[in-house]
C-alpha cells in the first residue's frame, strides 16, 4: 500500500495576486484581494491539480510504503522454500536472472514480471532527496539518489529503481516501513536552463567543490572559489576578467582564457592558469614571475611553490564529453508551469471569484469547457489526483 503526505506548502503560486487582478479587469485597490490571494487562486490551483495528476506549484512529499518491491511473493511453491530462509524480501535485480528457466511459471519468468521500479505519486518530480527504510534489525536506515539508486525524472510519472546490477536492501514489511522523500510540481517563473553537458561546461544544479572549473560562452575560464556549491537552476550572467559572479552557493572568478603552456621567465599576472607538462591547469591568485618548477602537484587543489609566488592545480584540462557521467539526482530541464495550464488557473480564478454566491433558484455555470478541455490534454491518465 502508497500512501503521500505533503510536508510543505508551495513558496510561490504559478499565478500572482497581480495577475489575478489583471485578468479579471478588478481595479488594484480592490476590498476582496486577501480572498484572492488566500483562498481562490490557492482552490484553482489545486482544481487543476485534480484534474491534470500533475502539481503545478513545486513542494515537498513523503511517500510511505510498506516495503521495498519485491519477488518472493510471486514464486512458484517448488521455489518458496529454496530462497525463504535465506532471502525472505527479496529486492532488485540481482542474481535472480541468472537461475535457469524450468518453464511457465519458473523464476526467469517471474523475475522478468517483477516490480522493481516504484512509481513516485506526485509529478513532475524534480528532486528526490532520500530514502529511510526500518532494516530487518528494527533500525532506521538510509540510502541516496545517485549513490543506492537511480530516479528516472523523464516518465509520468518518476519512478525509482535500484543501480543497474544492484537491488533494494532488506526491509521489514509492514505498515509505512519505507519512507520516500521527494519534490514535485512546476516552478513559477523558472527561466529555460540548457541541455546537460559533461566536461568543462557549465550544468544546472551540480555539486562543486572548490577549484573545479568550467569554460564560459566566451572561452573564459570561470573558477569556483568557495569551499564547496551547488550551481543555480540557470546559467549566470558571467563577469568580467577578474571579478565574480554569485551562482547558486557558487562563486565564479572569471581567469580569462587559458594562457597556453607553462615558460620560465614569464611575468604572470593574478588569476592566470596555465597548462603544466603534465596536462594539468595550474592557477596563480596573486601573480608570479616563474622561476622554472622541477615537480608539478597533480592532485586538484595541491599547491606548486614557483619563485616566491604558488600555482594551484585545477586538474586535466578537460573538453566537452571527457568527463564521466554521474547518476542524475535532480531535474535539470524546464521547471516552469506550461502557459496553458497557468491560463486554465486563471479561468478557475476567474470562475471561482464571479461565482461565489448562493445558489437559490437557479443554477451556477458549471465549470468552464475551456478549463476541462486544458485539463484533457495536459492529464497523467491512469494517475491519481494531487489531492487523494
Amino acid at each position: 500500500m502508497s500512501s503521500v503526505l505533503e510536508v510543505s506548502r508551495p513558496a510561490v503560486e504559478p499565478v500572482s495576486v497581480a495577475e489575478a487582478v489583471h485578468f479579471l479587469k478588478l481595479p488594484p485597490d480592490v476590498r476582496d484581494l486577501p480572498l484572492v490571494r488566500r483562498t481562490i487562486i490557492p482552490a484553482a490551483r489545486r482544481h487543476i491539480e485534480n484534474a491534470t495528476g500533475l502539481v503545478l506549484a513545486s513542494r515537498n512529499f513523503v511517500q510511505y510504503e510498506d516495503g521495498f518491491p519485491n519477488i518472493i511473493q510471486s514464486f512458484s511453491a517448488p521455489y518458496a522454500p529454496l530462497f525463504g530462509a535465506a532471502f525472505p524480501w527479496f529486492f532488485g535485480y540481482g542474481p535472480i536472472a541468472s537461475y535457469p528457466a524450468p518453464g511457465v511459471g519458473g523464476l526467469q519468468e517471474m523475475a522478468s514480471q517483477a516490480p522493481f521500479a516504484k512509481n513516485l505519486k506526485r509529478t513532475p518530480v524534480t528532486a528526490v532527496a532520500k530514502i529511510l527504510y526500518v532494516g530487518e534489525d528494527g533500525d532506521l536506515h538510509g540510502i541516496l539518489p545517485g549513490t543506492d539508486f537511480v530516479v528516472d525524472f523523464s516518465s509520468q510519472p518518476g519512478r525509482i529503481s535500484p543501480m543497474p546490477g544492484s537491488r533494494w536492501p532488506i526491509s521489514l514489511f509492514g505498515a509505512n516501513t519505507v519512507q520516500v522523500f521527494f519534490t514535485a510540481g512546476y516552478t513559477a517563473g523558472a527561466d529555460d536552463t540548457e541541455d546537460i553537458k559533461m566536461g568543462a561546461e557549465w550544468q544546472p544544479l551540480y555539486a562543486l567543490s572548490q577549484y573545479a572549473y568550467v569554460i564560459d560562452d566566451n572561452g573564459d575560464l570561470e573558477l569556483q572559489t568557495a569551499a564547496s556549491g551547488t550551481t543555480g537552476k540557470t546559467q549566470p550572467t558571467w563577469a568580467a576578467a577578474g571579478a565574480t559572479v554569485q551562482d547558486g552557493s557558487c562563486v565564479w572568478l572569471n581567469c580569462g582564457p587559458v594562457g597556453g603552456a607553462y615558460e620560465t621567465g614569464v611575468a604572470y599576472p593574478p588569476d592566470s592558469v596555465v597548462a603544466d607538462p603534465n596536462g594539468n591547469l595550474q592557477f596563480t591568485s596573486a601573480g608570479l614571475t616563474s622561476g622554472g618548477v622541477a615537480t608539478w602537484g597533480n592532485s586538484v587543489g595541491a599547491v606548486t611553490p614557483d619563485n616566491g609566488g604558488d600555482w594551484v592545480c585545477l586538474g586535466a584540462q578537460l573538453a566537452e564529453g571527457e568527463e564521466p557521467p554521474n547518476q542524475v539526482v535532480e531535474y535539470q530541464g524546464d521547471t516552469g508551469i506550461p502557459d496553458d495550464l497557468k491560463m486554465g488557473i486563471l479561468l478557475m480564478v476567474s470562475h471561482f471569484y464571479f461565482n461565489r454566491d448562493p445558489v437559490t433558484g437557479g443554477s451556477v455555470s458549471d465549470v468552464p469547457h475551456s478549463v476541462t478541455s486544458i485539463c484533457d490534454s495536459n492529464r497523467v491518465y491512469g494517475f491519481e489526483a494531487v489531492g487523494n
